[in-house]
């Protein structure tokens, strides 16, 4: 009998050991596969600088690649990045955390938070279908773009006049020409709530759209300003009072302060050209892409989608945001659901789990987060760069790998 129990014992060490071994070894393969790949990903000059954080199991890291300056600065887990449309998953937190707190209802209209003119043409827009891209709202509109776009007509042409032009080739004077120059447009700088109000009047849901999944900044950037308002706070102080405090999130904000901006990673284009920083404009669409973050603060809030059981009350949270709230018909999007501002999308592989993510690009900057919840595994990348589908390909190349 005793030696029956030796044995036993000893199957439960070996079982216990062995997986234990297995663990640490897909744990190796996973940051071995991913070094592999970013790492030669992040040899083209034009990449500039690249964090990637990874998640298995209660375990995590950071990778860290190329430079974050024209000084050739090392990045760490302390450079600031712009992270774009990822920061509608932020605003969909924001969302689950007063419909859990009991201080917003998901599936009030929009029009009971309007103060505009035409405000009824929102009774029928809930704010859930803000959350989930389905409100038949734009993406983006004219009156985004519009300031900054005159902006630069005005300087190119003014270029183009007073330096390009020979003094006496008077008569092109007649018929300026833009100067072909990258001049940097500073997107949605304009755009507050004046201009945010005066799109809000002057369009409406479109009805063929209307529970259907159509991406709208515009939606998103509502949304957030509608959780502020709700709360008598601007965005940033509903973002730092209900989320970050909570996750201990230390450098996520919309608004850098003079450190902060010290630790900058300089946004580049595509080919390499440094550009300016997104700015956006209080009140208007921050909700929907104005956060800007660390590697750091984004470990923790990859690990804390992953597991929140280190953090009080914050499970019903996270586990709102996760919920499907959407699954979408169309063939174009065949697999798609939609928590509150996650997106999911189906495995290649059918049968596989689904993986949650979202990806973002603003100028000279993007990124990209993603996990499998089943499989406690995730990943994020940020980047100085244009390159926000590269990065999104990449993310999933490695969830899928270990799906």
């Amino acid at each position: 009998m005793k030696r029956h129990y030796r044995i036993l014992v000893l199957f439960i060490y070996l079982l216990f050991f062995s997986s234990l071994l297995f663990s640490q070894k897909v744990d190796s393969i996973l940051t071995h596969k991913a070094d592999s790949l970013f790492r030669r990903f992040a040899r083209n000059i034009n990449n500039r600088a690249l964090v990637v954080g990874l998640y298995y199991k209660g375990a995590d890291t950071l990778l860290k690649y190329g430079r974050i300056n024209l000084f050739g600065r090392i990045p760490n887990g302390e450079d600031l990045f712009q992270i774009g449309s990822v920061s509608k998953t932020f605003t969909g937190f924001l969302f689950a955390k007063e419909i859990v707190d009991g201080e917003i209802d998901m599936n009030s209209p929009v029009s009971e938070y309007l103060e505009i003119n035409r405000k009824e043409k929102y009774d029928s827009t809930s704010l859930l279908s803000l959350a989930t891209h389905t409100s038949g709202l734009t993406s983006n509109t004219l009156t985004l773009y519009a300031l900054p776009l005159l902006s630069y007509l005005a300087v190119t042409i003014a270029i183009k006049q007073l330096v390009l032009i020979p003094q006496n080739a008077s008569e092109l004077l007649i018929t300026p020409q833009i100067a072909l120059i990258p001049i940097p447009i500073p997107y949605f700088s304009t755009y507050g709530k004046s201009l945010m109000n005066f799109d809000l009047n002057l369009t409406r849901p479109n009805p063929k759209l209307v529970g259907k999944w159509k991406y709208s900044n515009l939606g998103m950037g509502l949304l957030g300003r509608v959780l502020a308002e709700n709360e008598k706070l601007s965005y940033e102080e509903l973002l730092q009072n209900d989320l970050c405090s909570i996750l201990n999130l230390e450098n996520t904000t919309t608004a850098p302060s003079k450190i902060q901006k010290k630790l900058y990673a300089t946004p580049h284009y595509i080919l390499g050209i440094r550009t300016t920083r997104t700015k956006l404009r209080k009140g208007g669409i921050e909700g929907a892409g104005g956060i800007k973050t660390t590697g750091k603060d984004m470990l923790k809030y990859l690990r804390v989608q992953l597991d929140s059981s280190y953090i009080p009350n914050i499970l019903p949270i996270i586990g709102l945001q996760q919920q499907t709230f959407y699954v979408s018909k169309d063939p174009k999007h065949k697999g798609l659901e939609m928590g509150l501002g996650w997106i999911k999308s189906n495995a290649p592989e059918e049968g596989k789990s689904k993986i949650i993510w979202h990806n973002g690009q603003v100028m000279g900057s993007s990124a990209f987060i993603g996990f499998i919840p089943d499989k406690q595994i995730g990943i994020f990348i940020l980047a100085n760069n244009r390159r926000g589908r590269k990065l999104t390909k990449l993310g999933f190349e490695i969830l899928n790998y270990f799906n």
